[in-house]
């Protein structure tokens, strides 16, 4: 009999541990967090540090924009931080997930047509090498053809059409395994945020930072912010509040008072 209880309470024990998920970061599509969560929302947001982080003070930037502007207009919802493009779009897509929030989605014109993009925060680009693998330096005129036959590192799910037709290879993979692949000379240069791939090199390659080189000219501009879903049943009316609220937090000051809490400007 005591055995029996012992098994029975190790079954359950082992059992909560599989589905307990976290407000700020949860692991995957094996369990949808809406099976187990009661009245609130889902949202979904890609790690991306300083931006969007489990590890940061309220999670990052855009994580505390986005959810000040959620709370000030009664948005029930969480959010929940995960480690791919694909998982958000995952559970955007197959769950019906309100709403996921980050960059470069790349959805489909089908989905594009379901979903409304809300722009929170946007952030220059660079591109970045890795100095040991070009003794005399790396430049850009402004054109990707200065690349051409160059190895360039995209994360899953970016549109990459600008640099396939420049005559550019294209490796594909997570971004902070991209660093590795710069390091190793796999790929020759990505384009990041400079605050993001200085948060990632610090967790790293710490001792190496002053090897991955930034080219001075911007390599674009990245929208960074919240998409949401129109096959929600709350979708459009979410989509409205957030409009009006992101506007409001604006005119009040208190969203450049966040940026200036982590030392950007607008």
């Amino acid at each position: 009999m005591k055995n029996s209880q012992q098994t029975n309470s190790l079954f359950l024990f082992l059992l909560s541990a599989f589905l307990y998920t976290s407000v700020a970061h949860a692991t995957g599509p094996r369990v949808a967090p809406n099976m187990f969560t009661s009245n609130l929302n889902q949202l979904y947001a890609l790690e991306y540090p300083p931006y969007i982080s489990a590890q940061a003070t309220e999670q990052g930037v855009l994580f505390e924009l986005i959810n000040t502007v959620l709370k000030q207009q009664n948005i029930a919802a969480e959010i929940n931080i995960l480690p791919s493009q694909n998982m958000l779009k995952y559970y955007y897509n197959q769950e019906t997930a309100l709403a996921m929030i980050g960059h470069d989605f790349n959805l489909s014109s089908k989905q594009q047509k379901n979903s409304v993009f809300i722009t929170v925060l946007s952030v220059k680009e660079y591109f970045f090498y890795y100095q040991p693998a070009f003794k005399d330096g790396l430049e850009w005129n402004g054109k990707l053809s200065a690349f051409k036959a160059k190895t360039y590192g995209a994360n899953k799910g970016d549109d990459v059409t600008a640099y396939k037709k420049a005559g550019i290879q294209v490796k594909y993979s997570r971004l902070q395994a991209l660093i590795g692949k710069l390091r190793t000379q796999e790929i020759d240069f990505i384009s990041e945020p400079e605050l993001t791939l200085n948060a990632l090199l610090e967790r790293s390659f710490p001792d190496e930072k002053q090897l991955f080189i930034k080219m001075q000219a911007e390599s674009g501009t990245m929208p960074m912010g919240i998409v949401f879903n129109m096959l929600h049943k709350q979708g459009k009316d979410a989509a409205k509040k957030f409009k009006q609220g992101l506007k409001l937090l604006k005119a009040s000051g208190q969203y450049q008072s966040i940026l200036n809490k982590y030392q950007l400007s607008k």
